[in-house]
Protein backbone atom coordinates (compact mmCIF):
# COMPACT_ATOMS: atom_id res chain seq x y z
CA UNK A 1 0.00 0.00 0.00
CA UNK A 2 1.46 2.89 -1.06
CA UNK A 3 0.81 6.14 1.59
CA UNK A 4 0.88 9.88 0.34
CA UNK A 5 2.40 12.20 2.72
CA UNK A 6 1.05 15.76 3.27
CA UNK A 7 3.27 18.48 4.78
CA UNK A 8 1.35 21.59 5.64
CA UNK A 9 2.82 24.47 6.95
CA UNK A 10 -0.23 25.33 9.08
CA UNK A 11 -2.59 24.14 11.62
CA UNK A 12 -5.61 25.09 8.83
CA UNK A 13 -3.91 22.73 6.50
CA UNK A 14 -3.71 19.78 9.01
CA UNK A 15 -7.34 20.00 9.37
CA UNK A 16 -8.30 20.19 5.39
CA UNK A 17 -6.39 16.83 4.69
CA UNK A 18 -7.94 15.46 7.99
CA UNK A 19 -11.54 16.79 6.42
CA UNK A 20 -10.02 14.49 3.38
CA UNK A 21 -9.48 11.56 5.22
CA UNK A 22 -5.34 11.59 6.20
CA UNK A 23 -4.61 10.41 9.14
CA UNK A 24 -1.95 12.62 11.64
CA UNK A 25 1.07 11.57 12.32
CA UNK A 26 4.06 13.40 14.55
CA UNK A 27 6.49 11.08 15.40
CA UNK A 28 5.13 8.46 13.67
CA UNK A 29 6.39 5.71 16.81
CA UNK A 30 2.94 4.73 17.47
CA UNK A 31 1.30 5.36 14.28
CA UNK A 32 3.21 3.59 11.56
CA UNK A 33 3.87 0.56 13.73
CA UNK A 34 0.09 0.15 13.67
CA UNK A 35 -0.41 0.80 10.14
CA UNK A 36 2.83 -1.76 9.14
CA UNK A 37 1.04 -4.19 10.93
CA UNK A 38 -2.79 -4.10 10.83
CA UNK A 39 -2.69 -2.37 6.87
CA UNK A 40 -6.10 -0.03 6.75
CA UNK A 41 -7.30 -0.02 2.66
CA UNK A 42 -9.04 2.96 3.82
CA UNK A 43 -6.35 4.91 4.47
CA UNK A 44 -4.42 6.43 1.93
CA UNK A 45 -2.79 9.53 3.05
CA UNK A 46 -0.81 10.72 5.98
CA UNK A 47 -0.60 14.41 7.41
CA UNK A 48 2.55 15.64 9.07
CA UNK A 49 2.75 17.97 11.85
CA UNK A 50 6.44 18.27 11.32
CA UNK A 51 5.92 22.11 9.54
CA UNK A 52 2.52 23.27 11.23
CA UNK A 53 3.79 25.55 14.10
CA UNK A 54 3.16 23.27 16.92
CA UNK A 55 6.70 22.34 18.61
CA UNK A 56 8.08 24.74 21.34
CA UNK A 57 8.26 25.31 24.96
CA UNK A 58 6.91 28.51 26.12
CA UNK A 59 6.55 29.93 29.51
CA UNK A 60 3.33 31.69 30.11
CA UNK A 61 4.35 32.95 32.96
CA UNK A 62 6.77 32.18 36.08
CA UNK A 63 4.88 29.34 36.83
CA UNK A 64 2.85 27.90 33.91
CA UNK A 65 4.63 26.46 30.79
CA UNK A 66 2.84 25.73 27.40
CA UNK A 67 4.46 22.94 25.06
CA UNK A 68 3.26 22.51 21.44
CA UNK A 69 1.98 18.95 20.71
CA UNK A 70 4.34 18.24 18.17
CA UNK A 71 7.32 19.11 20.51
CA UNK A 72 9.72 15.77 20.95
CA UNK A 73 10.40 14.27 24.16
CA UNK A 74 14.24 15.15 23.58
CA UNK A 75 13.15 18.66 23.11
CA UNK A 76 11.28 18.40 26.37
CA UNK A 77 14.01 16.98 28.24
CA UNK A 78 16.15 19.48 26.58
CA UNK A 79 14.20 22.81 28.17
CA UNK A 80 15.73 23.91 31.14
CA UNK A 81 12.58 24.53 33.26
CA UNK A 82 11.52 21.59 32.62
CA UNK A 83 14.43 19.84 34.19
CA UNK A 84 12.09 18.16 37.00
CA UNK A 85 10.85 15.64 33.76
CA UNK A 86 14.24 14.33 32.40
CA UNK A 87 14.25 11.43 34.79
CA UNK A 88 10.63 9.96 33.81
CA UNK A 89 11.53 11.16 29.81
CA UNK A 90 14.31 9.21 30.49
CA UNK A 91 12.84 6.22 31.09
CA UNK A 92 10.50 6.30 27.99
CA UNK A 93 11.80 4.21 25.50
CA UNK A 94 15.22 4.76 23.36
CA UNK A 95 16.95 8.12 22.36
CA UNK A 96 16.09 6.94 18.61
CA UNK A 97 12.66 7.11 19.90
CA UNK A 98 12.50 10.07 22.11
CA UNK A 99 13.83 12.45 19.22
CA UNK A 100 10.87 11.45 16.81
CA UNK A 101 8.32 10.73 19.52
CA UNK A 102 5.89 13.88 20.75
CA UNK A 103 4.14 15.31 23.49
CA UNK A 104 0.53 15.07 21.94
CA UNK A 105 0.87 11.70 20.19
CA UNK A 106 2.00 10.45 23.87
CA UNK A 107 -0.93 11.15 25.32
CA UNK A 108 -2.94 8.45 22.62
CA UNK A 109 -0.17 5.64 23.51
CA UNK A 110 -1.97 2.90 25.22
CA UNK A 111 -1.24 1.58 28.36
CA UNK A 112 1.38 0.28 29.68
CA UNK A 113 3.74 2.70 27.17
CA UNK A 114 3.02 6.65 27.26
CA UNK A 115 4.53 7.07 30.68
CA UNK A 116 4.77 10.73 29.74
CA UNK A 117 0.73 11.20 29.66
CA UNK A 118 0.65 10.11 33.20
CA UNK A 119 3.01 12.96 34.44
CA UNK A 120 0.65 15.38 32.61
CA UNK A 121 -2.37 13.68 34.78
CA UNK A 122 -0.62 14.16 38.04
CA UNK A 123 0.48 17.71 36.69
CA UNK A 124 -3.09 18.47 35.89
CA UNK A 125 -2.52 19.67 32.30
CA UNK A 126 -4.49 21.11 30.10
CA UNK A 127 -4.79 19.80 26.58
CA UNK A 128 -5.94 22.19 23.90
CA UNK A 129 -7.70 21.29 20.88
CA UNK A 130 -7.23 22.93 17.25
CA UNK A 131 -11.00 24.03 17.66
CA UNK A 132 -10.13 25.79 20.48
CA UNK A 133 -11.59 23.70 23.13
CA UNK A 134 -9.62 22.70 26.15
CA UNK A 135 -10.07 19.47 28.22
CA UNK A 136 -8.15 17.67 31.12
CA UNK A 137 -6.18 14.69 30.61
CA UNK A 138 -9.19 12.26 32.25
CA UNK A 139 -11.45 13.91 29.06
CA UNK A 140 -8.65 12.98 26.05
CA UNK A 141 -10.88 12.68 23.05
CA UNK A 142 -10.47 12.19 19.60
CA UNK A 143 -9.14 15.56 17.29
CA UNK A 144 -6.04 17.55 16.52
CA UNK A 145 -4.27 18.37 20.05
CA UNK A 146 -1.69 21.57 19.28
CA UNK A 147 -0.32 22.42 22.88
CA UNK A 148 -0.68 20.91 27.07
CA UNK A 149 -0.48 23.34 28.99
CA UNK A 150 0.42 22.84 33.34
CA UNK A 151 1.62 24.60 36.26
CA UNK A 152 5.18 23.65 36.84
CA UNK A 153 5.44 21.61 40.69
CA UNK A 154 7.05 22.71 43.88
CA UNK A 155 7.55 19.14 45.03
CA UNK A 156 7.57 16.23 42.23
CA UNK A 157 7.78 12.95 42.93
CA UNK A 158 8.15 10.18 39.37
CA UNK A 159 8.50 6.64 39.72
CA UNK A 160 8.82 3.35 36.91
CA UNK A 161 9.10 -0.20 37.96
CA UNK A 162 9.86 -1.60 34.83
CA UNK A 163 12.41 -5.21 33.81
CA UNK A 164 14.93 -3.11 32.33
CA UNK A 165 16.30 0.08 33.98
CA UNK A 166 15.71 1.90 30.89
CA UNK A 167 13.91 1.72 27.15
CA UNK A 168 11.33 -1.23 28.86
CA UNK A 169 7.50 -0.79 29.18
CA UNK A 170 5.69 0.31 32.75
CA UNK A 171 4.75 -2.59 35.16
CA UNK A 172 3.60 0.22 37.51
CA UNK A 173 4.29 4.15 36.69
CA UNK A 174 4.14 6.31 39.92
CA UNK A 175 3.91 10.15 39.18
CA UNK A 176 3.16 12.74 41.92
CA UNK A 177 2.44 16.67 42.83
CA UNK A 178 3.03 16.92 46.32
CA UNK A 179 1.93 20.07 46.79
CA UNK A 180 -1.38 18.97 45.60
CA UNK A 181 -1.78 16.21 45.72
CA UNK A 182 -2.35 14.98 42.88
CA UNK A 183 -0.92 10.95 42.13
CA UNK A 184 -1.23 9.63 38.47
CA UNK A 185 -0.42 5.63 38.00
CA UNK A 186 0.72 4.43 34.82
CA UNK A 187 0.91 0.51 34.15
CA UNK A 188 -2.40 -0.45 36.18
CA UNK A 189 -5.25 0.41 33.67
CA UNK A 190 -6.17 -0.01 30.23
CA UNK A 191 -5.49 4.43 30.35
CA UNK A 192 -3.60 6.76 33.05
CA UNK A 193 -5.69 6.81 36.00
CA UNK A 194 -5.97 9.65 38.77
CA UNK A 195 -5.19 7.79 42.61
CA UNK A 196 -8.21 9.92 43.73
CA UNK A 197 -8.09 7.37 46.82
CA UNK A 198 -4.23 7.35 47.06
CA UNK A 199 -4.76 11.27 47.05
CA UNK A 200 -7.26 11.05 50.26
CA UNK A 201 -5.35 8.74 52.19
CA UNK A 202 -2.12 11.13 51.58
CA UNK A 203 -2.21 13.34 54.80
CA UNK A 204 -2.00 9.43 56.80
CA UNK A 205 1.24 9.34 54.96
CA UNK A 206 3.00 7.65 52.40
CA UNK A 207 1.93 3.56 53.69
CA UNK A 208 -1.76 4.54 54.03
CA UNK A 209 -1.68 6.12 49.97
CA UNK A 210 -0.20 3.32 48.78
CA UNK A 211 -2.66 0.69 50.51
CA UNK A 212 -5.57 3.14 49.27
CA UNK A 213 -4.34 3.38 45.50
CA UNK A 214 -5.53 -0.59 45.26
CA UNK A 215 -8.66 1.19 44.94
CA UNK A 216 -7.65 3.34 42.12
CA UNK A 217 -6.17 0.82 39.55
CA UNK A 218 -7.56 -2.14 37.31
CA UNK A 219 -4.48 -4.15 36.06
CA UNK A 220 -4.42 -6.27 33.37
CA UNK A 221 -2.19 -8.82 31.99
CA UNK A 222 0.79 -8.53 29.24
CA UNK A 223 4.06 -9.49 28.07
CA UNK A 224 5.54 -7.27 31.00
CA UNK A 225 3.29 -8.87 33.97
CA UNK A 226 0.12 -9.96 34.93
CA UNK A 227 -2.51 -8.40 36.87
CA UNK A 228 -1.82 -9.94 39.98
CA UNK A 229 1.86 -9.02 40.28
CA UNK A 230 1.20 -5.17 39.18
CA UNK A 231 -1.90 -5.64 41.72
CA UNK A 232 0.60 -6.93 44.53
CA UNK A 233 3.44 -4.21 44.06
CA UNK A 234 0.92 -0.70 43.51
CA UNK A 235 1.26 0.05 46.82
CA UNK A 236 5.47 -0.80 47.37
CA UNK A 237 6.05 1.30 44.14
CA UNK A 238 3.51 4.31 45.55
CA UNK A 239 4.94 4.41 48.97
CA UNK A 240 8.28 4.69 47.47
CA UNK A 241 7.71 7.21 44.92
CA UNK A 242 5.92 9.03 47.63
CA UNK A 243 9.32 8.77 50.07
CA UNK A 244 11.49 9.60 46.98
CA UNK A 245 13.08 6.42 47.00
CA UNK A 246 13.82 4.30 44.05
CA UNK A 247 11.83 1.37 42.44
Amino acid sequence: MTLAVLTPDSVSGVLAAVDEGAVVIAGGTHVMPRLNTRPTPDVSALVSLRRAGLSGVEMLDDATVRVGAATTLTQLGNAPELAFLRPALDAIASPTIRNLATVGGNLFVPQPYGDLAVCLLALDATIEYADGATASIEELRDGLVTAVSFAIPKEWRFLKAMRRKLNSASIVTVAAVLDAPRIALGGVAPRPVRARHAEAAYAQGAEAAGQAALQDIDPFDDAYASAWYRRRVVPVHVRRALLGEEA
